[in-house]
């Protein structure tokens, strides 16, 4: 029994005791006074067979229709799946020049879109009528009526022929409450899955499955950008979060990646400071968002665990950064180092004097001298003078004759000995 037929049953039940001559004599029975912020819900709502009424519109229809709704505060919160099976439950109603559509002091049971046409809102007192608004091929009106169970607070009429998409108040709420269930339901069995909420009760759990938004973010995207305000935490439904930041010389330093179940952005939120580092999506990414109110309110009993997470966070920050001025040194060569397989690695002073060649020949290092970066400007004519030289003086010591046999470094006695020998005359 829906609640209009049951507050209907209920009066006439009333009325039938006072008027029955066996009734006892005395005032009427008081009659409980319902809630004026929303009716009854009905027991039909649990019926999870149930399945709203699809009305066909074009594309166009839709679109309008979707628009329409999220400029409507009471829409903006509603899932994107439920929306959709709002709009499809919508019914199709033509008006005439005229009509009117809602009357002040009514029982209201529809919302409206408007597909075409001209309207006027007005307003009926003592002083006579006043005119609220209009509304031309575009707007909404009656939304209170599908929340709140009282009288339209105005009139609305046609003024020319037009048309309007209605959504009734039943189906609202059965779309609306049964998404909410989904939605609680979703969310309790992730949260039963983060370890940081496993000391929060069942009721603070429901509190907060309540509190999340849902966001998305496509790969790439950055979801918090590392200086901005806080206003709100997140948790991870699904995907993969990188965090990275700038440092101090204005190189990016990956921090962490974090995924189903990690949260991040709490950090900024316990210190009252900007965002410490950006994090971006690394796959498409499902985000629990919790707003920074909700936060301070329901996870109270969760804060020394976040702080003693904030702080680990922090030292490994710190980590990175000493980390990263030490790759900064590795970059510079100092004295005593060497050049192994492209990279430099600083062995610290230590004395080297010969080094031997492939070809057994041997070079003193002692007093090689490695050239510092700021040295470069001042030698690179003196460089490109000795380079050229060098390059000559390898070439015309490179040159081979077949039949001279001339050799690209002189000769040892030992090496030239069987030659001599073999070309000399020695006498009998």
């Amino acid at each position: 029994m829906f609640p209009k037929e049951w507050a209907k049953a209920e009066y006439r039940l009333a009325r039938e005791k006072r008027t029955s001559p066996s009734a006892p004599a005395g005032p009427p029975p008081r009659v409980r006074r319902k809630s004026v912020f929303s009716d009854p819900t009905d027991n039909d709502d649990d019926d999870e067979s149930w399945a709203p009424a699809v009305h066909p519109k074009t594309d166009e229809q839709r679109r309008n229709c979707r628009e329409r709704m999220k400029e409507v505060m009471l829409f903006r919160e509603v899932s994107p799946e439920d929306l959709s099976a709002l709009v499809d439950a919508m019914i199709f109603k033509e008006v005439e020049p005229g009509e009117k559509i809602i009357t002040q002091g009514e029982d209201g049971d529809y919302f409206y879109v408007i597909e075409s046409g001209l309207y006027e809102a007005y307003f009926a007192s003592n002083e006579g009528v006043k005119g609220i608004a209009k509304y031309n091929n575009h707007g909404t009106f009656g939304e209170l009526a599908l929340m709140y169970n009282v009288p339209r607070t105005c009139s609305v009429k046609a003024l020319t022929r037009g048309g309007l998409w209605a959504l009734e108040r039943d189906t609202f709420k059965r779309i609306v409450v049964k998404g909410a269930k989904r939605k609680r339901t979703q969310y309790m069995n992730f949260l039963h899955k983060v370890p940081l909420l496993k000391n929060l009760t069942e009721y603070e759990m429901l509190n907060l499955a309540d509190s999340f938004v849902r966001k998305t973010f496509s790969v790439g995207e950055a979801i918090v950008r590392q200086g901005d305000e806080a206003d709100g935490m997140y948790f991870i439904e699904e995907g993969q979060v990188g965090v990275s930041r700038i440092d101090e010389n204005g190189k990016e330093i990956g921090l962490q990646e974090l995924e189903v179940g990690n949260y991040f952005g709490e950090l900024a939120l316990l210190e009252k400071q900007p965002r410490a580092a950006t994090a971006y999506a690394m796959t498409e990414v499902k985000l629990a968002f919790l707003c920074a109110e909700a936060f301070e309110r329901l996870l109270g009993s969760c804060r020394q665990v976040l702080e003693r997470r904030a702080s680990e966070y922090k030292k490994e920050m710190n980590v990175r950064k000493s980390t990263s001025k030490a790759d900064l040194e590795h970059e510079r060569p100092a004295a005593g180092s060497i050049l192994k397989r492209d990279r430099l690695d600083t062995i610290g002073p230590v004395p080297m004097r010969r080094s031997v060649h492939r070809d057994g020949s041997h070079v003193n290092l002692q007093n090689v001298k490695v050239r510092e970066p700021d040295e470069e400007s001042e030698t690179s004519e003196n460089a490109k003078r000795r380079s050229r030289r060098s390059s000559l003086s390898n070439r015309r010591s490179t040159t081979v004759s077949r039949s001279s046999k001339f050799y690209d470094r002189k000769p040892s006695i030992f090496q030239m000995l069987p030659e001599v020998m073999q070309n000399s005359t020695v006498p009998e």
